[in-house]
């Protein structure tokens, strides 16, 4: 999952290798867990920028934070060393998302200004 997630599109990451991993930190077994954590950073953590639709926009806040978040209730040492471990790339990943979402917002209001600017001049020569 790895191997297949580094060579794909950062956005289908997102959408495809993401659910998985968080799907998998409800493991009952602490291996598998370690697994979909490494999973989760190794396909994200040198992603610079990511196209983030209006339906991901909170996608760090109401969905991965959490589920990390979740986490840090579980009683193996194992898991808490391995979250320890991945905290600054969460936290570099996580900024990554928003400052996404804030570029591609700023896009959409740039955009919708110019449309307005557009369609402006032609409603005057009426």
């Amino acid at each position: 999952l790895k191997a297949i997630g580094r060579q794909i599109r950062e956005e289908f990451r997102l959408q495809y290798i993401v659910p998985y991993c968080i799907f998998c930190f409800s493991d009952s077994v602490s291996k598998v867990k370690v697994e979909a954590i490494d999973c989760f950073i190794e396909v994200l953590k040198d992603v610079e920028s990511i196209e983030i639709g209006h339906t991901d926009y909170y996608v760090f806040d109401t969905y991965i934070f959490p589920a990390f978040y979740k986490l840090l209730e579980d009683s193996d040492i194992v898991i808490n060393i391995k979250l320890i471990e991945v905290l600054p790339h969460l936290i570099t990943i996580g900024k990554t998302l928003i400052t996404s979402v804030n570029m591609h917002k700023q896009k959409i209001t740039m955009l919708t200004k110019d449309e307005a600017l557009i369609q402006e001049p032609a409603q005057m020569d009426r």
